[in-house]
């Protein structure tokens, strides 16, 4: 024991004293308080002050005190109770026989709350002779004596109290080292505050710097786009404009090379759009997540994709699918990215199915086409920004991009399992819980 520790618990023993006692009587478990007790009980609490310097939940807090409060004075129960508005709630306890644990009580109608409105210690030697013991709660309880001390002693917060089993009356060491324990429990306790505000201002910097991570990974994206994939469209609306203001051409040449300008227009404005839905997937101003019928937005997907279904005679079809807490817009993106994804890339009349499966805490869903299957090295990056199989029209590299970042941000994973000239599948969960946080 350190000889700080030392004059620390000795200054708050002393400062409970009221004047050394001259009658020393026994305690129940068979102590006598002489010096020899009086330096134990100092030795232990140093121990007690130093587990709660390090404790760092209120859990963690209640079980030392819970403990130290009946040994360090023998007692045969010791609770700790916290006040909680006009209430006292009983945290914990050590006790022979249950005591309160759990239950709350009025502020006026107890013990502990006598000790924190008046901010100073009770002693009962008798319960069932004070007025200010709640008697229908003792009753069933083996308490006959008992001793209550503030947990602070202005503006008290909580409070400590050590019960025996016969009629005693402690002594003033007891109560003064009962009361130093409660001095330092309150500092535990403010400490615990501060590590709790501290441990949620770095959550809400982590937070911030994942933001400030996701919009350069944002800014990044709409740089590559604005360096590479834009260029070709607009080299072509150069050279083909300029081809119309140099030479002369027939109407038929107008019309294919206009055809050509628009094309590169319409490549361009897709290309603008993808980028721009993928920076905004975790705007904290879209739609919030709510409950949705997932049938409903399998649905929307296609007839979004109406043309190109008809054009290619694609056959889509589902199972059951379940209701889930979720953005219906971007979910409804998802499906569409899949379908849209396994028509590109598949033969005319692909066939692909929708099927859901129940797991222990989510679902896995599975989007399957009878394609051409994809080689096992773009199975991984196929899923980054900009990587795609073949550079067309319709796909600007970044709809499975975006699949992912959808699923992510609900909690999921994505992933594509295929085998060249077996088809593909698609396979995301969901969890079931509708407590998905909608993210800041």
């Amino acid at each position: 024991m350190s000889l700080g520790s030392q004059a620390f618990v000795a200054n708050a023993v002393a400062s409970g004293r009221k004047g050394d006692a001259a009658i020393v009587p026994p305690s129940s478990n068979g102590w006598f308080m002489g010096a020899g007790w009086y330096m134990d009980a100092i030795e232990r609490l140093v121990s007690v002050v130093q587990d709660l310097s390090q404790a760092r939940t209120l859990d963690a807090v209640a079980a030392i005190v819970r403990d130290a409060a009946r040994n360090l004075t023998g007692a045969d129960g010791a609770s700790f109770v916290l006040r909680d508005g006009n209430q006292c709630y009983y945290v914990d306890e050590n006790a022979i026989a249950p005591l309160w644990k759990g239950q709350r009580f009025p502020l006026n109608a107890c013990v502990s709350g006598w000790a924190m409105n008046h901010a100073e210690p009770v002693v009962i030697e008798d319960i069932y002779k004070d007025s200010r013991v709640p008697q229908d709660a003792y009753r069933p309880t083996f308490v006959k004596s008992m001793a209550m001390v503030p947990i602070r002693r202005q503006s008290p917060i909580g409070a400590i109290g050590n019960y025996w089993a016969v009629q005693r009356r402690p002594t003033q060491e007891e109560l003064a080292v009962l009361q130093a324990l409660a001095d330092t429990t309150s500092v535990a306790l403010e400490n615990v505050e501060l590590y709790n505000d501290l441990q949620h201002k770095i959550d809400v910097l982590q937070k911030q710097q994942l933001r400030i991570n996701e919009q350069r990974e944002a800014l990044d994206i709409f740089t590559r786009a604005l360096a590479h994939d834009l260029k070709e469209p607009v080299r072509a609306i150069k050279s083909f404009t300029e081809i119309l203001r140099e030479e002369e051409l027939s109407p038929e040449k107008y019309e294919e090379y206009f055809n050509f300008i628009q094309n590169a227009a319409n490549r361009m404005d897709d290309l603008v759009q993808s980028v721009f839905m993928y920076a905004q997937l975790d705007d904290p101003t879209l739609p919030q997540r709510q409950e949705q019928d997932l049938k409903n937005l399998t649905a929307a997907a296609r007839e979004n994709l109406t043309q190109l279904i008809k054009g290619s005679g694609a056959a889509i079809t589902e199972d059951h699918l379940p209701s889930l807490t979720v953005s219906a817009p971007q979910l409804i993106q998802v499906f569409q990215n899949l379908i849209a994804n396994a028509i590109q890339y598949g033969d005319l009349n692909t066939a692909i199915h929708i099927r859901a499966e129940e797991k222990p805490d989510h679902w896995l869903f599975s989007v399957h086409d009878n394609g051409p299957g994809i080689p096992p090295e773009y199975l991984e990056k196929m899923f980054l920004p900009f990587k795609r199989l073949v550079k067309t029209q319709s796909n600007m590299g970044l709809g499975l991009a975006t699949c992912r970042k959808v699923i992510e941000l609900h909690g999921g994973g994505i992933w594509c399992e295929s085998v060249l000239g077996q088809g593909s599948t698609f396979y995301f969960t969901l969890p079931k819980s509708s407590k998905v946080e909608n993210k800041p």
